[in-house]
């Protein structure tokens, strides 16, 4: 038998574009035939999910155009567009993608929670001691028990409410602002039994294992059905288990809000995706990380961009634009910045400054408190 070749797990779109920079990450890359991308549904609708599908066709001309791409996810509509997302221009017409529809609608052990005194527009401190109590109740008829929540902030104050009714090593907390140490050890000791409840934020919600949870709890409305079914679905993992999740409104107008959510999912709605088109800040970036790293003639690199699926009607002047403004720079109080890139008007032919890569990598991406 031949030598199975190395597998390369990229958790995020931003290492892949790292990646893609990089000269070794290039030659390391070079040999890649499959790509999956797991979770697809949380990346589609926002502007790291068009990052990604420019990564992605610059990973496919990297690799000669022979890149296999499979999408995965159980809460993602419609189905058709997130198809063609992944693929992108590419994959219509004889390549169009073969898309496998298993469906997202299972058993589920679902129900609202809803404390003994009247939810008002703002929770009460005895509405949330009446909180507390239910969770621990909760958690304690069950082995092991995540909560989820919307912000750090009601995470640590959970976890500390939580520990005094159950004890400090029963229960922690888990989201990102805490160092990856701490969550790793948090993660591990569910896995092995030795923590009764995890009070997490959307840090749990996709891809980590984590082992057996037998009851979900969320706090506060999930805002979405996708969201809501991914964390309900954290639990009852085995072949024949049953997701269970319970859901507490923290307000009175949340408990309507939770209550058509129950309603949607018991009808098998989900939530209808929208994907951002052609962000020009993206483009900017994935134009100097891909120019930085080799000369390009104006036309390929446009063909190239516009092999994304968000960048399909990527027009040639919004491409000059950009092109010109990468070139130019723009000025600000201390003088003109953002030049990245040369452009031989002439020859049609751009190229990296010095510095460009350095910048590309130290300055993608598109969470708002990382990249410049």
């Amino acid at each position: 038998m031949g030598r199975r070749p190395p597998h390369i797990v990229v958790t995020t779109p931003e290492s892949l574009y790292v990646l893609l920079g990089s000269d070794s990450g290039r030659r390391m890359l070079a040999t890649t035939r499959t790509v999956i991308v797991d979770e697809i549904h949380a990346l589609a609708p926002n502007k790291r999910g068009s990052h990604l599908a420019l990564s992605l066709e610059r990973l496919a001309r990297l690799c000669g155009d022979r890149l296999q791409r499979v999408g995965l996810s159980a809460t993602q509509k419609p189905i058709e567009e997130v198809a063609r997302f992944l693929v992108g221009t590419a994959g219509v017409g004889a390549n169009t993608p073969v898309i496998i529809d298993s469906g997202h609608r299972r058993a589920r052990d679902l129900a609202l929670e809803v404390p003994d005194s009247p939810l008002e527009a703002v929770m009460s401190a005895e509405v949330w001691d009446q909180l507390y109590q239910r969770l621990a109740n909760l958690v304690g008829e069950h082995r092991t028990t995540l909560i989820f929540v919307n912000t750090r902030r009601l995470a640590e104050r959970v976890t500390r409410h939580l520990s005094d009714l159950l004890g400090e090593e029963n229960v922690a907390a888990h989201h990102g602002s805490l160092a990856k140490e701490q969550r790793l050890d948090a993660e591990q000791r569910l896995k092995h039994g030795k923590l009764k409840a995890l009070v997490a934020t959307a840090s749990l919600e996709l891809g980590i294992d984590i082992g057996d949870v037998d009851l979900v709890c969320q706090l506060g409305s999930p805002r979405s059905i996708a969201s809501f079914l991914q964390r309900v679905g954290r639990s009852g993992h085995a072949i024949d288990g049953t997701p269970k999740g319970r859901l507490f409104p923290l307000s009175r107008d949340e408990l309507v809000e939770c209550a058509a959510l129950v309603d949607s999912v018991r009808r098998g709605e989900l939530d209808c995706l929208a994907i951002p088109e052609q962000p020009l800040d993206v483009l900017a970036q994935q134009i100097v990380a891909e120019v930085a790293a080799r000369e390009y003639g104006e036309d390929e690199l446009y063909a190239l961009m516009r092999r994304a699926w968000p960048y399909r009607n990527l027009s040639r002047e919004d491409f000059a634009a950009i092109v010109a403004m990468l070139a130019d720079g723009f000025s600000t109080r201390r003088g003109r910045r953002g030049a990245f890139i040369h452009h031989d008007g002439f020859n049609r032919l751009l190229r990296g400054r010095r510095g460009a890569r350095v910048t590309a990598l130290t300055s993608g991406g598109t969470i708002p408190d990382n990249p410049d």
